[in-house]
């Protein structure tokens, strides 16, 4: 039998991302009744509390809730990269918006990312300025960044391609652009709610929005504990959970996973990317005394994963090119993709003018959440910004997104009909293994049920409680995913991820 390798143990790891291993972070109280404020910001991520900050010291009353803590969401799970290299961005945006369109979005997430450099200024979260790559791995892709650089360029980017990226493999060429930033996440997003409340905001975790009501006078966001009555409201919660946008139609749930491990030598000096569209990409990261090897990849529409080990995937590529003494963490994060390319940024619809909204940052969160904190003071100042039209929220844009929203659409309708055919319930829930989750049957119903490690039994709704789609069991996880809006719930069925907000019904295992 062959000796035991580092990638053995993988599966083995907590699921805690670097950020949060080690981090002791306050836990602020729920939301006692009702409350006034200027601004509501529902969501204690990067986007909802670089909005509080700025519209805080902007002279506003700023009251931040989130369902569970500061940081614990998707933005306490990236790899902590602030960079206006975004994949192959460029190309697309000249050949879809001109080189005006292309300018406006460099221009902006150049401008957010020294945002985040000023608002990181006495933040002890390991803030860098390393330079970012886009590196090809076949000599097709290498076309890819001739065209990308040229529209870079053109856009005011000085991207250099380069012959090699400085990584340990052959590459077919690297894009480089100098002086992009990263940092440790949760301890910068600890540091600007710190600075929330310094500025005199009010942060209530454990408080999930259920709706808002929006009027000429104002607004009002009901919660599980009491109303927040605002003038303006600030919807961040990676997806809105308020449908009025139609934003999860024009949108593709995505699934990302990390590694990090401990390496004998080979540390990238920067911040690389693979410009396949399922591209792996690298980074190094402090850790304590050390530093480790970051690496993320498997990318998977949310619902659709045909394989259970994809940190294992990722960790095998690895080991394949670094020198691995360790694996040391694995964790996975949740985005959604816009159809065009664009973030939606601004009012949640044309009839609205105090609900706004940041969604569809595809990956990018820390540059682009804090661009939409900008464009979203911006708005309630009632200051006139020159970026917010490339970023409307209630854009519709048929020539560079149409034909990704009707085949995302259309995946959603396959999946809303043939999910409830092919998967019909051939077992009963008492049979599943312990560790198990399947579409099962529970005295003639269909359910989703689990049974955990310990053997208890747990059985809830099969459908989505967004749109009635069949959810799908994530071994990986241990959730229910929704595969047509990206909705997920624990094997209990609450509410992980939107754009559902209301739990799984719960099923009495002993009623079969």
């Amino acid at each position: 039998m062959s000796a035991a390798t580092p990638v053995d143990g993988v599966a083995r790891l907590p699921h805690t991302s670097v950020w949060w291993d080690g981090v002791v972070a306050p836990e602020r109280p729920v939301l006692e009744g009702d409350r006034d404020c200027d601004v509501a910001v529902v969501g204690a991520g990067i986007t909802g509390l670089t909005t509080a900050l700025l519209a805080a010291r902007a002279g506003y009353s700023v009251c931040v809730i989130d369902q569970a803590q500061v940081a614990h969401g998707t933005s306490g799970h990236t790899t902590g990269k602030v960079t206006s290299q975004h994949h192959l961005t460029y190309g697309r945006l000249v050949a879809t918006h001109g080189r005006s369109g292309a300018r406006i979005y460099a221009d902006s997430m150049e401008a957010a990312k020294e945002r985040v450099a000023d608002l990181a200024e006495g933040i002890a979260c390991d803030l860098e300025r390393v330079p970012a790559y886009l590196f090809a791995s076949g000599a097709g892709q290498r076309t890819l960044l001739e065209l990308e650089e040229r529209a870079a360029r053109a856009a005011g980017l000085p991207m250099v391609l380069e012959e090699q990226a400085p990584l340990p493999f052959e590459t077919y060429g690297a894009l480089r652009l100098d002086d992009q930033l990263q940092l440790h996440a949760v301890r910068y997003l600890l540091g600007l709610a710190e600075r929330v409340e310094e500025a005199g905001g009010v942060i209530r975790c454990g408080t999930r929005a259920t709706g808002v009501v929006e009027r000429p006078e104002g607004c009002v966001v009901r919660t599980e504990h009491g109303n927040l009555r605002a003038d303006h409201v600030v919807v961040a919660t990676l997806l809105p959970f308020l449908d009025r946008g139609l934003h999860f139609a024009r949108m593709q749930p995505s699934r990302s996973h990390v590694v990090t491990a401990r390496v004998r030598d080979g540390l990238p000096t920067g911040m690389l990317q693979g410009a396949s569209p399922r591209g792996r990409s690298f980074r190094s990261v402090r850790f304590g005394e050390e530093t480790l090897l970051m690496a993320l990849g498997q990318s998977h529409r949310t619902g659709e994963a045909t394989e259970t080990d994809h940190h294992t995937r990722l960790a095998e590529y690895v080991a394949r090119h670094w020198p691995v003494d360790a694996f040391v963490h694995r964790w996975s994060a949740q985005d959604f993709m816009p159809d065009d390319g664009i973030p939606y940024i601004g009012t949640i619809s044309p009839r609205s003018e105090r609900v706004h909204v940041a969604t569809g940052l595809k990956k990018w969160g820390l540059t682009g959440g804090t661009l939409a904190a900008m464009l979203i003071t911006d708005a309630i100042v009632g200051q006139p910004n020159p970026w917010a039209r490339l970023f409307s929220a209630s854009r519709f844009s048929p020539i560079s997104g149409g034909l990704e929203m009707a085949a995302g659409n259309g995946r959603v309708a396959f999946h809303f009909v043939a999910d409830r055919l092919r998967e019909r319930p051939d077992r009963r829930l008492e049979e599943l293994a312990p560790g198990e989750g399947a579409i099962v049957s529970l005295g003639g119903r269909k359910v989703a049920g689990h049974r955990d490690a310990d053997g208890v039994l747990h059985a809830v709704d099969a459908r989505c409680t967004h749109l009635g789609c069949q959810v799908r069991w994530n071994a990986l996880e241990t959730s229910w995913d929704c595969p047509c809006h990206g909705s997920r719930f624990t094997p209990d069925g609450d509410v992980i991820d939107g754009p559902a907000t209301s739990p799984l019904t719960r099923h009495r295992p002993d009623q079969g």
